[in-house]
């Protein structure tokens, strides 16, 4: 063993603004990032080129130029540009039509990317919740500790199905199938050495998915990928803030029948709401008193956190929802459900928890602080000491310790 883990972080989307890899470099970890596209891979080169003919206003190139990794030499990064292109116009569909397929082509993809690897080379694969089950196993063959990173339940596809029986929508195949989904799940975490839970929400979604995998978890919070310095927490009453990419699984169409409750009481409310660029999505009727603002990039959704009255985020479920943190972080009183996975969130202290989440519940909760500045301003405060928890160095010092167990394990 090297004086320091040689760490392969296997990370394909932009998640926590690449906080993990940037970490694992900052503490003398990272050996190699394989990850998708980014502003200074050859596809973002080409997609800055575009910008400045004028295309800079399309989503996926807007995505692609906001993917900014720091701190990490390029040499250490091995980028799947290829893959992105196929994912993103061959794949796009099977992922909502049969997402166990979609992950198992995208696993012979990336296997195929990746085959040239030689494994020897490293102590630790730090791979993503469901992903990579062929080099997961290849990896354990070399003698490779296995990280993964469950970032959201397991359970999530049986959850969202159960809340759209709930409101009498019709299921589509993949959920339908989601029994085949988690027997995937089992298939990966069965390769593992640690399955990294960022909370008792995810923790628990592994148990009842098999309780064999229990021995087998490690609860490792996250920290927020956005930092927030000094005191510049200049709230507008009445702006109420969401943000996310998966509509319904994020609960907007609960906080959307909250609006409707609330817009005629108090008209002067702005509910904004960044994070969905789908044209047809922002005209759904549904969504008729919310403010779409778009994809916003990282100072923007500073500004956002910094100037909202509160962040409410009504989640069916997550693994630990990093835009909740990046809220506590700004100071920002939140709303949110037990499913948005914080654990140290108590109910009343910083904001609030729903246990059962209903247009009417939602909409007396935002109501109640609303009408009580005194208490918002309490969770405020009560926000900024939380926020201790969520530091850069707080989540390096747990990721430290659960790399340093994985290689004494």
């Amino acid at each position: 063993m090297n004086s320091f883990p040689r760490v392969l972080v296997v990370q394909y989307d932009a998640r926590h603004r690449y906080a993990i890899p940037r970490l694992m470099q900052r503490m003398g970890f990272l050996s190699k990032l394989i990850t998708g596209p980014h502003s200074q891979s050859s596809l973002g080169k080409i997609a800055y080129q575009l910008s400045i003919f004028g295309m800079e206003k399309s989503p996926k190139i807007k995505s692609l130029l906001n993917r900014k990794i720091e701190e990490i030499p390029l040499s250490k990064i091995h980028s799947l540009d290829i893959w992105w292109l196929w994912q993103e116009f061959f794949l796009e569909k099977l992922r909502d039509d049969n997402p166990v397929k979609w992950l198992y082509e995208l696993d012979k993809f990336c296997f195929s990317e990746t085959k040239s690897f030689n494994l020897k080379e490293f102590d630790i694969c730090y791979s993503m919740n469901a992903q990579n089950l062929s080099l997961l196993k290849k990896a354990k063959y070399f003698g490779v500790k296995n990280v993964i990173d469950v970032f959201i339940s397991p359970l999530a596809l049986r959850q969202i199905y159960q809340e759209k029986s709930s409101l009498g929508i019709s299921a589509n195949l993949s959920e339908v199938a989601f029994s085949d989904f988690e027997s995937y799940y089992k298939e990966v975490y069965k390769s593992a050495d640690i399955l990294l839970c960022p909370s008792q929400w995810v923790a628990d979604g592994v148990i009842a998915l098999d309780n064999q995998f229990e021995r087998k978890i490690c609860i490792c919070p996250y920290g927020s990928s956005l930092q927030f310095t000094g005191d510049n927490r200049k709230s507008i009453e009445g702006r109420i803030f969401w943000a996310g990419g998966d509509w319904f699984r994020k609960g907007l169409h609960h906080l959307a029948a909250a609006a409707d409750i609330l817009k005629p009481k108090y008209p002067q409310l702005d509910f904004r709401i960044a994070g969905i660029t789908d044209a047809n999505i922002q005209k759904m009727p549904i969504f008729k008193n919310l403010n779409f603002l778009g994809k916003l990039d990282g100072i923007q959704m500073k500004a956002e956190f910094s100037t909202a009255d509160m962040f409410v985020f009504p989640t069916l479920t997550e693994g630990m929802a990093s835009v909740v943190i990046e809220a506590i972080t700004s100071g920002c009183p939140v709303i949110t459900t037990r499913g948005a996975g914080v654990d140290a969130l108590e109910d009343g202290k910083a904001g609030l928890i729903i246990d059962s989440v209903s247009p009417d519940s939602l909409s007396r909760s935002i109501e109640s602080l609303l009408l009580d500045r005194p208490r918002l301003l309490q969770m405020s405060a009560e926000c900024k000491e939380l926020a201790k928890l969520y530091t850069e160095d707080a989540w390096a010092l747990r990721l430290k310790q659960v790399i340093n167990f994985s290689c004494c394990g």
